[in-house]
């Protein structure tokens, strides 16, 4: 009898993962892409996006990458258009400002991504919907990895943020053709090749923490006014945590409060009185905005915030630009700016 009873239950266990393994996975069209601090290079010895079946993609990479915080790096045609949702992230890499070599394997959150992929977003800029079509994996000093689900240029949601840990890997494994060159050796004739970045180094060192500064939230919304008239068709917001949104205009007339990071790059669309379309453009200064946030935060941490732009083509100054909080306001005055007709 208990031997019957055995042989069922492992009947049922069988039959169970059966039904498991042969689940459709759902499929939707992307590429894998990766990227690094434009100062801090990085080079990947293995990466893999691995599937809920065991199947996986690779992560590309160039030998030396400093594309940016959450930008498109290499991108290789490899397997089917459709791809399944990755569950997991093997990722092995080369810190080149470090001479260290790091590892992980972490989970991602397969939900979360297929919502994205499913759902796409609305695509002001096209009047259209706009489906993400990647996976960006990010590489930061100490370890630190995170991965964005990508849409076209504008549009980018960070899904995962991992701390990696330190590993060793055999030179003759990473670089056979190095031939009997050390680690070190590698990667110091790697760094002399870029004077900016060993500069860099000399006065900011590693800058750890700065990549989880950058993800910092901040309850906040921006606000335009035209003191020649006009209405905004729809903005475009690039964060320093390498996340990207574009509010179209049936949000910007909600123009809700939202915890967002703080803000990298801030483009606009508008249309005068006349009729006449006009493009802006700001790359704030970055020290300028973290002092303006945390003044405004630690002062009053219980109000929200406003990045308030005043537009005048006509006039000078063309542009101004603050962070305000009801209480107080702070200039950006380091802020560069352009403003250009959107013909």
């Amino acid at each position: 009898m208990t031997t019957n009873i055995k042989l069922l239950l492992l009947l049922y266990c069988l039959s169970l993962t059966s039904c498991t393994s042969g689940k459709k996975m759902e499929k939707f069209e992307w590429m894998p892409t990766e990227c690094a601090p434009e100062l801090y290079p990085v080079e990947i010895y293995k990466g893999h996006l691995v599937y809920e079946d065991g199947n996986s993609i690779y992560v590309p990479s160039k030998a030396f990458v400093t594309n940016g915080w959450g930008e498109v790096g290499s991108m290789h045609i490899v397997g089917e258009n459709l791809k399944p949702v990755p569950v997991r992230l093997n990722l092995t890499w080369l810190s080149f400002t470090e001479d260290k070599f790091f590892t992980g394997s972490f989970r991602l959150p397969q939900e979360k991504i297929a919502k994205l992929f499913r759902e796409g977003y609305y695509d002001a800029s096209r009047k259209r919907n706009g489906n993400y079509n990647g996976i960006v994996v990010g590489m930061a000093p100490g370890g630190r990895v995170a991965v964005w689900v990508q849409g076209i240029v504008t549009q980018q949601v960070e899904v995962g943020w991992f701390q990696a840990h330190d590993t060793v890997v055999a030179m003759k494994d990473y670089a056979p053709s190095a031939g009997n060159t050390s680690q070190h050796e590698f990667v110091d004739g790697m760094m002399k090749t870029e004077p900016k970045i060993t500069e860099n180094l000399k006065e900011h060192g590693y800058n750890y923490g700065l990549w989880d500064s950058y993800r910092e939230r901040f309850s906040w919304r921006p606000v335009i006014e035209y003191r020649s008239g006009g209405h905004t068709d729809y903005m475009d917001i690039s964060y320093y945590n390498g996340e990207k949104e574009e509010l179209a205009l049936e949000t910007l007339a909600k123009n809700d409060f939202a915890e967002r990071p703080r803000m990298k790059e801030f483009d606009a669309y508008w249309n005068g009185l006349d009729g006449r379309p006009y493009g802006l453009i700001i790359i704030f200064e970055e020290a300028e905005v973290f002092a303006a946030f945390k003044k405004l935060h630690d002062s009053a941490p219980e109000k929200k915030i406003e990045l308030f732009l005043r537009l005048d083509p006509e006039h000078q100054p063309l542009v101004e630009i603050f962070l305000r909080n009801g209480t107080e306001t702070l200039p950006l005055k380091h802020s560069k700016i352009r403003i250009y007709d959107n013909v």
